[in-house]
Parts: C-alpha cells; structure tokens; sequence
C-alpha cells in the first residue's frame, strides 16, 4: 500500500515540476543566451514600434507599453525550476527612440 501512495505521489510531483515549467517558446535557463541572441537578431536597432508589437504578438509573449517612458517592457514566466526552491523568468526591456522605432533591447533573468 505504501508503494502504490509513493508511486502515485512521485508521478503528480514530476507532472507538477513539468507543467510549471513549460512556457509555450520553450525557453528554459539552459537555452536563454541563445533565445535573447536570435530575439535581437529578428529584432534589430530601428525596428519599428508596430512590427515589435506584431513580433511579441506572433509568439503570444506578454507586453505592455509605457508612453511615457517609451518602453515596452515584455516577460516570459517560468523559463526555469529548481524544486520548489527558486523559479526563473526572462523580462524583456525595448527601449524606443523618439521616432518610436527600437534603440536597445536589455535582458533580465530573475529569480524568485
């Protein structure tokens, strides 16, 4: 009887860990230097505001936009676990130029 309770407990703890570390890009802690080099590969200095937006939008990354200090700022949850120590996630700061086209793109991993 023991057996079967642990068995059954092991298999929700390894569904649990899983589905809260999905993220529908699949970026994960291992692979986010190589999502932050093709995100500013697509997204080059003087990308317009509209083509940012369309771009978040098209892989369904959360963002908002401040007017008035012309940023974008976007985030991407649950990029990492470790046990139920700490959780990672990718926030995304585009800061736009006057024109309102992209002047930098700036990365932060947090941990919580």
């Amino acid at each position: 009887m023991i057996y079967k309770i642990r068995l059954i407990l092991l298999i929700f703890l390894s569904i649990l860990t899983v589905g809260c570390t999905y993220n529908h890009l699949n970026v994960t802690t291992n692979n986010v230097d190589e999502f932050k080099h093709k995100f500013v590969t697509d997204l080059p200095t003087g990308t317009p505001k509209e083509n940012i937006e369309s771009y978040l939008n098209s892989k369904m990354i959360s963002f908002t936009y401040l007017d008035k200090k012309n940023v974008i700022y976007a985030s991407i949850p649950n990029i990492g676990r470790f046990r139920l120590i700490y959780t990672a996630g990718l926030f995304i700061h585009i800061k736009l130029d006057k024109d309102q086209n992209l002047a930098s793109i700036a990365f932060d991993l947090q941990y919580g």
